[in-house]
């Protein structure tokens, strides 16, 4: 895995249809493993929890550096399963604070975090 371009999407005004979700949030805590190969080629992983996840993505708490933008594999701890995701903002690391890294799913999914991503209100089912 290696570095990639952002492709985070710009907003493109204020307009109400550049401010909707793409995707409902769940507040939750879902232990992941961060895989990932650092510049040099080395394989790197660390452990981070969910603060919060959709469909799209999630922000999660990890207590290692992870480069900005980056491709990353994440791994559920309970159940094994594996997802591609790049990183697309992270705070700044310190040794004694977990960071707070957003990672965008490649695909979107709601069967990944193995809690239900519930549908937008646009989206429900009348």
């Amino acid at each position: 895995m290696n570095p990639v371009p952002d492709r985070r999407s710009k907003p493109r005004n204020n307009s109400e249809k550049s401010n909707r979700r793409r995707s409902t949030r769940v507040v939750a805590a879902v232990p992941v493993q961060v895989k990932w190969t650092t510049v040099e080629g080395f394989r790197a992983a660390a452990l981070a929890t969910t603060s919060v996840f959709s469909s799209h993505g999630a922000l999660l708490s990890i207590k290692s550096p992870i480069p900005l933008p980056f491709e990353v594999e994440l791994t559920r701890a309970d159940s094994g399963k594996t997802i591609p995701a790049r990183v697309v903002d992270a705070s700044a690391f310190s040794p004694n604070v977990s960071a707070r890294v957003a990672v965008e799913l490649d695909d979107p999914t709601n069967s990944f975090w193995g809690i239900p991503v519930p549908p937008l209100p646009q989206d429900a089912p009348d």
